[in-house]
């Protein structure tokens, strides 16, 4: 009798453990293709939305109002589908953003070089640019009310960082960035300053390469610096806010370009005090006094600090002069990548490169021939053609930055 009460128990226990596996399997998670929701949280059928978007994006911002849009209307005819709304931010072009954003152009046939964002991609189709999305968001709308429930692959990396980071410098051009350097770094703002420490450094009995690239190194530090502040504040920047912000660095720059042609006159006319895009007279007296003072110490170390010094204060002073064309450079390496990454301090570097090409070469060929004079009055005599080049530089980095 009680072998048999025991077996019973036993039977029982058994039951009890079948019933608490058969509910842990009624009641288990359901896999979902980029997600894992409960049985309790599905509605009804998904479709899942993959989009893929760039920081400083209007037609991106507008893209996303109409898929926003899209999905109220879904939620309003109650046909108990669910939008699975995935956005992937692949300004940075690095991480697994952009890894998966290369993963979905390779499987729907798409090269990198010839897609732009926004892009969505809804089962089998994909929907490239502002108008496209809308235009393709009507005909899906009529679609899914008469039955059709798309399917969407849900892709991952297929590539390695090796790979990746090959396609993403290759895709673009840092002899770009290096040019645009080199035509700021002619700005006669900047070479008016360096010719005049030189004359002041000529008098002493000391090495003018030295003292030389020790300025101009503090000016490449600066401009470094200057560049990632602008970069991370301008790359914040509230999204539907930027037409305008655009509008108006974009009208700047047009307003600068026209005070590079009137220079141009003036300059070839030999009508300097009439020069307009140069620094303020009270901010030039400024930058004479500060060079005086900080290229007069006897003691050579202490020289060479306060060049590198003066290096710095002097690209942060000069600014006013030389910055449009550096902010537009930023501006373009947010389209290119919104994060400070390697790709980002790369552009910084080459285009600071490219600006201390000039006065590095000024330095030297004043060094090789020691006609400081000649130089100087070579420069002068050269100031309406470099004018003239900084204008169509403006120009066009002005009609870019609006349209691009």
């Amino acid at each position: 009798m009680l072998k048999r009460t025991q077996n019973q128990k036993i039977r029982l226990h058994a039951l009890n453990i079948t019933l608490v596996i058969i509910f842990l399997l009624s009641s288990t998670t359901v896999m979902g293709k980029d997600r894992i929701v409960s049985m309790e949280d599905v509605p009804g059928e998904s479709i899942d939305f993959v989009y893929f978007y760039v920081n400083l994006c209007e037609n991106c911002t507008e893209a996303k109002e109409q898929i926003n849009r899209f999905m109220n209307q879904i939620e309003a005819a109650d046909l108990q589908i669910t939008i699975n709304f995935m956005r992937h931010n692949i300004s940075y072009y690095e991480g697994s953003a952009y890894d998966t954003y290369l993963a979905y152009l390779e499987h729907y046939g798409l090269k990198p070089e010839e897609t732009s964002t926004p892009i969505l991609f809804v089962g089998d189709t994909y929907y490239k640019g502002e108008k496209d999305i809308q235009s393709g968001l009507d005909v899906l709308l009529s679609e899914i009310r008469s039955g059709l429930r798309p399917t969407t692959p849900i892709l991952t990396s297929i590539r390695t960082k090796n790979e990746q980071m090959k396609d993403t410098f290759d895709g673009f051009n840092l002899l770009k960035m290096f040019v645009i350097g080199i035509v700021n770094g002619l700005n006669p703002c900047s070479l008016s300053m360096l010719l005049l420490l030189l004359s002041l450094l000529l008098v002493k009995n000391i090495s003018l390469v030295k003292c030389g690239l020790t300025f101009i190194s503090g000016k490449f530090i600066a401009f470094i610096l200057l560049g990632t502040l602008l970069f991370q504040n301008l790359s914040k920047l509230n999204q539907s806010y930027l037409f305008y912000t655009k509008l108006a660095i974009s009208s700047f720059i047009i307003l600068l370009a026209v005070f590079n042609i009137y220079d141009f006159y003036m300059s070839k006319w030999e009508r300097y005090g009439k020069i307009k895009n140069q620094l303020p007279s009270g901010l030039r007296r400024l930058n004479h006094i500060i060079i005086e003072k900080l290229s007069s110490p006897t003691r050579q170390w202490l020289l060479y600090i306060s060049l590198f010094a003066l290096g710095i204060i002097l690209a942060i002073s000069e600014f006013l002069c030389t910055g449009q064309i550096y902010l537009i450079t930023i501006n373009y390496m947010i389209k290119t990548t919104s994060e400070l990454s390697l790709l980002a301090v790369s552009y910084l570097v080459i285009y600071a490169l490219g600006f201390i090409i000039p006065p590095t070469l000024v330095i030297l060929i004043i060094v090789k021939t020691n006609e400081l004079f000649n130089i100087t009055e070579f420069i002068r005599k050269k100031m309406p053609y470099i004018k003239l080049i900084t204008a169509i530089t403006l120009i066009i980095l002005g009609v870019l930055t609006l349209f691009l």
